[in-house]
């Protein structure tokens, strides 16, 4: 399966990387899961981590693909992502980048995995 057409994407006020994790999501898996993302669709001021995402999806203790990419760091909103065949691919105002997992998540003090089950 390919993501090419994920990089062409830009970062904006409506669009973050929620928005940009469900619309990858749902083309590897099929699966819509905005409801499940609400609190992670708002904008970067008000960005929370949804309790319903940690009730609707599994918690693995390493990834596996794909699987949401959930990180965290004080003082700052929640970053996601998607791991995918061995890197995460993210965006972020500065664009979209497909990294390995250690790099995404640089300079971030947690980082989770879930799966939807």
């Amino acid at each position: 399966m390919t993501i090419d057409h994920f990089f062409g994407r830009e970062y904006s006020e409506t669009y973050n990387c929620a928005s940009f994790a469900c619309d990858v999501w749902e083309h590897l898996t099929g699966t819509n899961i905005q409801s499940e993302m609400d609190g992670f669709l708002k904008p970067i001021t008000d960005r929370t981590v949804p309790l319903n995402l940690r009730k609707s999806f599994i918690k693995l203790s390493k990834p596996k693909s794909p699987c949401l990419v959930l990180m965290h760091r004080p003082r700052t909103p929640p970053h996601v992502g998607i791991y995918f065949e061995g890197r995460v691919l993210h965006i972020q105002e500065n664009g979209v980048a497909y990294q390995p997992a250690d790099v995404a998540s640089f300079g971030f003090t947690k980082v989770r995995y879930y799966k939807c089950p």
